[in-house]
């Protein structure tokens, strides 16, 4: 009769350890992606501040009062470097700024269907960021 409670307590102590296994490595998996999604978020209301002439008075700044302001827009679209506003921003996430109507449809601007990293696509036009505009 010994042998049997050893047995079954061997077994409930075997299955407890795999069972705290299973849901460390899950939680694991679970805290990485939300890892990854809070650091994008930090990215993205990082680019939001920089870019509203509200917060941040800077030559990047493109939103003024809720308008797109033109002359910003010029400036980033034309002049500004996608690497070094990165370093200037501190941010480790590629990012692609780009302009859309009501319908959806991006608004090409100088020539341009967007700034940033040329290892994104706009998903609706199929276009790497930063492309040129073709007729």
């Amino acid at each position: 009769m010994k042998k049997q409670s050893q047995t079954w307590s061997f077994d409930l102590i075997v299955a407890v350890i795999l069972f705290v296994v299973v849901i460390g490595i899950f939680y694991g998996f679970v805290m990485k992606d939300d890892e990854d999604l809070d650091s994008l978020q930090k990215a993205t209301t990082k680019i939001t501040y920089k870019l509203d002439c509200k917060f941040e008075e800077n030559d990047e700044c493109i939103v003024r009062d809720g308008a797109i302001d033109e002359e910003g827009l010029k400036f980033l679209f034309t002049e500004q470097n996608y690497e070094l506003l990165k370093d200037q921003w501190n941010l480790d996430s590629d990012f692609c700024i780009y302009l859309r109507d009501a319908s959806g449809n991006v608004i090409p601007f100088e020539g341009k269907t967007s700034f940033g990293s040329s290892d994104l696509v706009l998903t609706q036009s199929g276009k790497t960021c930063g492309s040129e505009v073709t007729p």
